[in-house]
């Protein structure tokens, strides 16, 4: 039953952090997990469920670009659809939301990582009225807390636990039955297999993933 309720259990920690700040605690919360453990999408879907403000996702920028305070600002702007930093700070009220995903995007090795200051210096300055949620890989977290100042504007760390077999099963079945999952083993389809044989697969890749789903 514990590892059933793993992932509401990460949830009611999300949850409990956001009672921490409407309680006056400064911030982000950060999501964090192995790959594939999903710590992305849940981050994204908790945080559009915190009530109290508008939600704005902020979308990293490419990989390829420069990142630098430009790109921070161009960021926010277009998480807000205005045009320039002052009208974008009317448009922020106590109890909006901001949601920065894949934080490792904003980080290149050997730069000097202006975009990347820039978020923590905006976390420092607003957190405080403002609820803020981060999604990044466990790797990169490892890495930040060695390379920079993340620890430091952070509020709460979540860290998505790998899940057993039968919540992998329950899991991938549930995908599978919606829509989201075609199954064809050596030709064979998932039709014409038994519940035996899919079991089988399921238990199987739950191994090789570690119980990240």
């Amino acid at each position: 039953n514990e590892e059933l309720n793993t992932w509401e259990t990460e949830r009611a920690n999300f949850y409990k952090a956001v009672e921490r700040h409407n309680a006056g605690a400064d911030g982000a919360i950060l999501i964090t997990g192995n790959p594939g453990a999903g710590h992305h999408q849940l981050g994204l879907e908790l945080a559009r469920t915190i009530e109290g403000g508008k939600f704005y996702a902020v979308q990293s920028p490419s990989r390829l670009s420069e990142i630098n305070v430009d790109s921070f600002e161009q960021a926010m702007f277009e998480s807000a659809d205005v045009p320039n930093w002052q009208e974008y700070k009317t448009k922020l009220n106590p109890g909006d939301v901001i949601f920065f995903g894949n934080l490792e995007n904003w980080f290149v090795k050997g730069s000097e990582n202006e975009g990347l200051k820039e978020i923590f210096k905006f976390v420092s300055t607003y957190s405080g009225k403002l609820k803020i949620v981060f999604t990044c890989g466990i790797n990169f977290y490892k890495l930040a807390r060695t390379v920079t100042t993340l620890d430091s504007i952070l509020q709460t760390t979540i860290v998505l636990s790998p899940v057993s077999a039968e919540v992998t099963i329950k899991e991938l079945m549930h995908r599978h039955r919606s829509g989201g999952l075609d199954l064809i083993v050596d030709g064979k389809e998932h039709e014409k297999m038994s519940q035996r044989e899919l079991h089988r697969i399921y238990r199987r890749y739950h191994t090789l993933s570690g119980g990240n789903v």
